[in-house]
């Protein structure tokens, strides 16, 4: 128990943004009519897939901030899977909340974003 207090302390962001994946990822599997723009595009963003890559994205950043050795490589390719799919979700969220005038969380989801560019930004390189 000690190990996984450790891990989180020592990687809480990792932790927080794969727990936020996941949950995310969840969230659109279970909503199957949450995008409803472009018109040509609903039936692929609204499908369990784009739900998947969500959770297998936040799954594999939980597994890395639980590993003994943690691989900088692997966690730079986790983290632009990361943004670029919450960069995507925030951009047709805001799409919905100008083009139908639709409540979306876009700005949070944001804010997440840029934390996570933040992160593979200060990431070690080595």
């Amino acid at each position: 128990m000690n190990y996984l207090f450790y891990k989180i302390k020592q990687n809480p962001f990792h932790v927080t943004i794969g727990l936020t994946m996941l949950l995310t990822g969840i969230f659109l599997i279970t909503h199957d009519r949450y995008f409803q723009w472009p018109p040509l595009a609903v039936w692929f963003l609204n499908d369990d897939i784009v739900g998947g890559l969500f959770s297998l994205t936040g799954i594999a950043m939980l597994i890395w901030a639980f590993l003994r050795h943690q691989n900088t490589s692997a966690d730079h390719v986790i983290l632009i899977i990361a943004s670029t799919l919450m960069m995507l979700l925030t951009a047709f969220q805001f799409l919905h909340w100008v083009i139908l005038g639709l409540d979306m969380p876009w700005i949070s989801n944001l804010c997440l974003t840029l934390i996570i560019n933040i992160l593979a930004y200060r990431s070690d390189a080595s």
